[in-house]
This record gives structure tokens, sequence and C-alpha cells, in this order.
């Protein structure tokens, strides 16, 4: 089902068939790297992006999330 996103956690995610692996990290703390994914997934979809981009965004996203200590607001997400 092309509805359904399969996520990894360092081995990245899968949807539609198209794998985005994870950048490799020493992960820091993974609170809300899955609400970050779904956002950013969600996001990159209505701006039109390819389902390429789109999962590669999200996967990005949230392994940058990953990097940080504690939940982040938007302001420090933002700069």
């Amino acid at each position: 089902d092309e509805r359904v996103c399969i996520t990894f956690g360092a081995q990245g995610a899968l949807w539609r068939g198209i794998h985005a692996p994870a950048r490799r990290i020493e992960a820091v703390d993974t609170t809300g790297a899955g609400d970050t994914f779904a956002g950013t997934l969600a996001a990159a979809v209505a701006r039109g992006l390819s389902t390429e981009e789109a999962l590669q965004a999200a996967t990005e996203a949230a392994t940058d999330i990953c990097e940080r200590d504690g939940a982040q607001d938007w302001q420090t997400l933002s700069n």
C-alpha cells in the first residue's frame, strides 16, 4: 500500500518501494525523531517534492533531531 511508510531508525525509511538510508551519526537523543520525520514527509509531499526527495528530506530531518539533546522547539530548528 503506497500510504504506508516504514521507518527503520538508523537504517532509514521505506516508502512506495524507495529506501532512503539514514546518515550514520552518534545519536544523542531520539526524542521527537518520529514526529519530525512524519511532519517533514507531509510538508515535503504538500510542497510537491518527489517521493524520493520527500523521503530523503524526512530521513535527514529526523537524523538531525537525533543529534540534539531533548525535544526541540521550532525556533531552535529554524536556526
